[in-house]
């Protein structure tokens, strides 16, 4: 199975050249504005994580989702994709398609039966349910209404909702308690411009938490981890003041976009998918500039764009000027 992401930069360099500080790297969906955090102090590093901070963590992610649900820190939203096929064996999995490509990747090495599905509607009557919301790359948002309309007709469904944070109040995380028949994946690391610390937090009842419990161990993350984000999950302002700083953001690239007639598909805030003439043209055009994006093996047109730093805006514009 290919394995295709974003972030793949060294790649970049090899056929493009440079090194990694020419460049700007727009092939992820990582906030490029982090969350200021002073590391390292040496003593975090010395101990393994105590429970009780791990506990109080899981507690601050619990009021920070808004749910009653069980929550439980992982090592990145990657790091729960890859216990699914161990919570959920010998199980049908129906994925709504096209989306973040290692769901395919993690259960075609332990089911036989994989259905990919276009269409919300045709999840219904799935044992395994799995959504993307927002999708990754196209951005599209699924109603709560439409979501617990789906779990009620499926054994579990799970929703990634690694993209979420930009869009408080549309999680379905408050409509959870500890019976529900729905798994939410939810990243810190995107958000948060903080990939490198591995964290994540997987949403579920309480016989898959004690489950994920298991299969995640004692330390499942850092003392780094903990620290940094339980500072973070409680920092209001700088979640507000992200927020529209990542619509400045999209709204700076959906311009760009628009001049050279890249026709605009979706996206989040943290990243942008648009239509151009030819997506391996507009990606070399762009990496002859040390500007590295994002493409897909299923579509010869589309390329996504993440948001680019505020310092680097003018660079940015005055490359986009030049591709075509």
């Amino acid at each position: 199975m290919i394995r295709e992401h974003g972030g793949d930069i060294d790649n970049a360099i090899k056929k493009f050249g440079g090194n990694k500080d020419d460049w700007i790297d727009l092939s992820t969906g990582i906030n490029p504005n982090h969350y200021p955090y002073k590391l390292i102090n040496i003593r975090e590093l010395q101990n393994l994580p105590y429970k009780n901070d791990l506990d109080n963590l899981n507690k601050l992610a619990k009021k920070y989702f808004q749910t009653k649900a069980c929550v439980r820190a992982v090592s990145g939203a990657q790091g729960g994709i890859n216990i699914l096929p161990f919570l959920f064996p010998n199980k049908t999995v129906s994925i709504l398609s096209p989306t973040y490509n290692e769901y395919q990747n993690v259960f075609s090495n332990s089911l036989k039966k994989i259905i990919n599905v276009k269409n919300l509607s045709e999840l219904k009557k799935s044992q395994i349910a799995i959504i993307c919301n927002p999708n990754n790359p196209d951005g599209k948002l699924y109603s709560n209404e439409d979501l617990l309309k789906i779990s009620k007709s499926v054994e579990y469904l799970i929703i990634d909702e690694s993209f979420m944070d930009q869009y408080p109040g549309k999680s379905l995380s408050h409509k959870l308690d500890d019976q529900t028949n729905i798994l939410i994946l939810r990243s810190f690391g995107k958000f948060f411009g903080l990939a490198g610390i591995r964290l994540g937090f997987l949403i579920s009842n309480k016989e898959i938490d004690k489950k994920i419990q298991f299969l995640v161990g004692t330390w499942p993350i850092s003392n780094v981890a903990i620290n940094v984000a339980s500072k973070a999950l409680i920092d209001d302002v700088w979640i507000m003041n992200t927020i529209s700083l990542l619509k400045e953001g999209s709204y700076f690239l959906d311009c760009l976009a628009s001049e050279i007639r890249w026709k605009f598909v979706g996206g989040t805030n943290l990243y942008r998918l648009y239509e151009t003439p030819n997506a391996s043209d507009a990606q070399n055009k762009l990496a002859n500039f040390k500007v590295w994006s994002r493409r897909f093996t299923y579509s010869k047109k589309w390329i996504r764009l993440g948001i680019p730093r505020k310092k680097d805006f003018k660079k940015v514009s005055e490359i986009f000027k030049k591709l075509y």
